[in-house]
């Protein structure tokens, strides 16, 4: 399946591929859902259904800078997309590799470089300071340039790069759940940080935004149904078959009766 996602805050444009066999744009859904509130989703999708053993693969993810302004992205400030069980232990899922820093990496278009932050003249939006540097290694704050150590990579505007891909063989599989059809079954997250960039040079206050991309349930598992083998019958209760010594006692005593009519008759 290929999927496409263009997300207008933060410029991020997802493609999503999958071993299944129709190809089409997500649908964009209201993120008033608990289960999008609950992750903080910016922006929603309905990626589309899961089926049960049928492995999900091949995930493209491109960051698109809709703005008038540059933006810039640091290597220690992104996170990789997670897969969010939606019902814990009713449902399981794996994934290869297990990690997602394993699972996701940068495109090889993106080509970091190291970044040299300008400390002096900072600019400032809505209050916040253009860039939080205090937490990064290797940063000097009395030097008006300094090397932190940190990768960056800038894209201009109205500008397109692949961002992350999934890596060879990676896939999502869902192994059981007892849920219904349609039923939500997780949702997988990207989160891109990124900066955008005055005509000075200088970053602006970091941004995040979060897309998520629900998936729902194909088909609900059939359940086994046990084979109840057919209860045998209770015997029954042998009953006592007494006709012949019936009749063998009405024939002695007919028997009886004519002996002693005629061997009275006799003796008459």
């Amino acid at each position: 399946m290929k999927k496409k996602i263009f997300l207008s805050t933060a410029g991020l444009v997802l493609i999503l591929t999958s071993q299944q066999a129709f190809s089409a744009d997500l649908k964009e859904i209201s993120c008033a859902t608990d289960y999008f509130k609950s992750n903080a989703c910016d922006q929603c999708f309905q990626w589309g259904n899961v089926d049960v053993w049928s492995p999900i693969t091949w995930f493209d993810d491109d960051w698109t800078n809709p703005s008038s302004m540059p933006q810039v992205i640091y290597d220690a400030e992104q996170v990789m997309p997670s897969l969010v069980n939606l019902w814990w232990t009713t449902t399981v899922w794996d994934r290869n590799p297990k990690s997602d820093t394993v699972f996701w990496k940068f495109s090889s278009n993106i080509v970091w470089k190291d970044s040299v932050v300008t400390t002096a003249n900072s600019k400032t939006n809505s209050g916040s300071t253009k860039l939080n540097t205090n937490t990064w290694p290797n940063v000097s704050s009395d030097s008006s340039n300094t090397e932190t150590g940190i990768k960056e990579f800038y894209l201009d505007k109205w500008k397109t790069v692949k961002f992350l891909e999934s890596s060879a063989g990676a896939s999502y599989v869902l192994n059981s759940t007892d849920k219904k059809s349609w039923d939500p079954i997780w949702i997988i997250k990207y989160v891109i940080k990124y900066h955008d960039v005055d005509q000075d040079g200088n970053d602006w206050k970091l941004k995040t935004h979060n897309e998520c991309a629900a998936y729902f349930l194909w088909k609900a598992p059939i359940k086994a149904i046990e084979k109840t083998e057919p209860k045998p019958n209770p015997k029954e209760v042998t009953k006592v078959k007494t006709w012949p010594e019936v009749y063998m006692l009405f024939l002695i005593a007919m028997l009886g009766s004519i002996l002693y009519i005629r061997f009275k008759s006799i003796k008459d």
